[in-house]
């Protein structure tokens, strides 16, 4: 092991935890493996499994500042899981593609914040130089783009443009498995870690270590200032709470709410109890019918593509709950349109107006029979009765609102959440 370059990245380490505190989590579980440049072909890469591979060789003329750099380069692989990505693509059978790709996300954040690359590394602003505006379909290389958005721009000019690179390494499409998903031929060589005794990351501890460092992010973000927008993204994106399908949660609370008002609760004596004691006759139990009710917010401020969402899942939900007919109502200022109705095709909306939801959920509750459930969808931005209605009712919202409804209803957020957070 040549005990200069090693130094040499040992400093690195330090150098990189010292200009960039949020970085510290990640750099030190890396596992530095020597090789030589017969096997490596590149002067440093690093692989799924956080193993990082150097030649000494190759680093001969990398001062300590490039070293920081790539070392930051690689580690970005890693804490953007790029194999795991670039697999869920398929991105891994082209893998030299993939590799541009997924250096063309990181790089120009990783320069933004003043580290130091190799003259010959790829960033977006450089294919656009070189493929942008060649062949008779022009193709942008916009600089906030994701991986896998490169990866598609890169396969489109593919068959007429054969990607030349001047120089292999980190930065440039030779990163090895951590930033494709494609095992190298030398990676084969990582069974030989265990007789140093170091333990390989384990995926629990590579999410951890994401996890962390993009805490640390927005810590530092917050505090210094100066942190690429880039990796603040990211960070955002990493620590955004999971989003739960609102369908299925507006289907759990609906079934919910149908089994907490069934059961034989109510009393009759059409039929006598088989049970006599003397000269007394005692009644029998029976099941109620429960009828859904439907509010439905037809005020000016709703959205017809978000409202016919909602209505088409709650029709569905109540077809699978075993009811096939519900009592409806329009409701801007007024209730209009009270409706029984087998399926909400059926059910003309009518409004335009004010709002307010407490007008038609009175009114549902004068219906004979008296609604079992309750299911109020709407915009939020209305006022709401003071008191629980007696009757399980669910508030279903299009959008975001600025007043909450009450807590004595379920409130379940029907608006969609955008798919793709950019870099």
């Amino acid at each position: 092991m040549c005990d200069y370059t090693i130094g040499l990245i040992v400093k690195a380490r330090w150098a990189v935890g010292r200009k960039a505190p949020y970085l510290s989590s990640a750099l030190w579980p890396l596992t530095p493996r020597e090789l030589p440049a017969n096997i490596l072909h590149a002067p440093m890469a690093v692989s799924e499994n956080w193993v990082l591979y150097y030649c000494p060789e190759l680093m001969k003329e990398w001062d300590l500042e490039t070293v920081e750099g790539v070392l930051t380069h690689e580690v970005w692989h890693l804490l953007r899981d790029h194999s795991k990505r670039m697999k869920a693509i398929g991105a891994n059978k082209y893998h030299e593609i993939a590799n541009i790709a997924t250096d063309c996300e990181i790089n120009d954040d990783i320069i933004e914040g003043g580290c130091k690359l190799p003259d010959w590394v790829i960033t977006p602003q450089r294919l656009e130089e070189i493929y942008g505006n060649k062949g008779r379909s022009p193709v942008k290389f916009a600089p906030d783009l994701l991986a896998e958005e490169y990866y598609n721009l890169l396969m489109e000019k593919a068959q007429k443009i054969t990607i030349k690179i001047s120089k292999c390494g980190p930065g440039n499409g030779k990163c090895g498995s951590g930033a494709t998903g494609h095992k190298e031929d030398y990676e084969g060589m990582e069974a030989e870690i265990v007789t140093l005794n170091e333990k390989p990351v384990t995926e629990t501890e590579k999410d951890l270590i994401r996890r962390e460092v993009a805490r640390q992010i927005q810590d530092y973000g917050r505090q210094a200032g100066n942190c690429p927008a880039g990796m603040l993204r990211w960070a955002d994106a990493e620590l955004a709470p999971a989003v739960v399908d609102w369908r299925r949660v507006l289907a759990a609370t609906i079934r919910r709410a149908v089994a907490y008002t069934m059961g034989a609760t109510d009393y009759y004596y059409s039929r006598p109890n088989r049970h006599r004691s003397g000269r007394y006759i005692y009644p029998s139990l029976r099941t109620p019918v429960v009828t859904p009710g439907i509010v439905v917010d037809t005020s000016g401020s709703m959205d017809t593509a978000d409202l016919n969402a909602a209505l088409a899942e709650t029709d569905g939900i109540l077809r699978s709950c075993g009811y096939y007919h519900a009592t409806m109502v329009s409701c801007d200022a007024a209730a209009s349109n009270i409706q029984k109705c087998t399926s909400v095709r059926q059910f003309k909306l009518i409004g335009g107006g004010g709002t307010d939801m407490g007008v038609g959920m009175a009114a549902l509750l004068k219906q004979r029979p008296k609604p079992g459930i309750m299911i109020v969808i709407t915009d939020g931005e209305t006022p709401w009765p003071e008191k629980s209605l007696g009757i399980p009712t669910i508030c279903c919202l299009v959008r975001e609102c600025t007043t909450a409804p009450p807590k004595w209803m379920q409130t379940i957020n029907a608006y969609s959440v955008p798919s793709k957070t950019r870099k």
